[in-house]
């Protein structure tokens, strides 16, 4: 059976733990956090009754707090969004109209990104990290470059889409 543990301390923090007994003895199953005011003490127990939910699919008797509902926002980071839908929709377009067959990933991503918003290549490259978290060195796109022209003729003889336009 798993219990929840309050350890007070000065300046009015409190430290919430999950135990259990085994041989005589406390066992600390984890530490949830120290907080610092009632109402992070009331989320934190409410991670600790969640996390002991899910551990031991224990019932609680009392209360019905769920702890998905409780987000710090001075403890959070926002680190951005990526179009990850987008990406992968466009890649099955690619693959369907047998685009795909041009085994040049760059040359692929290149056209999906700018399919969503056109800019120069160089631009393109930024926007594909910056979008989908594709990350291609420049260096690279520097290689492939001088073969792009000759692409041209081996995308309308892959792609049979190509030649009907």
């Amino acid at each position: 059976m798993y219990k929840i543990r309050q350890i007070k301390y000065s300046a009015n923090s409190v430290s919430i733990q999950v135990y259990k007994i085994e041989n005589r003895k406390r066992v600390i199953v984890r530490h949830i956090g120290t907080a610092r005011n009632e109402q992070e003490q009331a989320g934190l127990l409410a991670l600790a009754n969640d996390l002991i939910e899910k551990i031991s699919k224990q019932l609680f008797l009392f209360g019905d707090e769920q702890a998905g509902n409780v987000l710090y926002i001075n403890q959070t980071l926002f680190i951005g969004v990526y179009y990850s839908f987008l990406y992968d929709l466009i890649s099955k377009l690619i693959i369907i109209i047998g685009f795909d067959k041009v085994k040049n990933n760059l040359l692929l991503d290149l056209v999906i990104v700018r399919m969503m918003e056109p800019a120069s290549k160089l631009r393109s490259l930024e926007l594909l990290e910056q979008y989908f978290g594709v990350h291609h060195a420049r260096k690279t796109y520097y290689k492939i470059a001088p073969n792009c022209i000759e692409l041209k003729k081996t995308v309308e003889e892959k792609v049979p889409l190509c030649r009907r336009l």
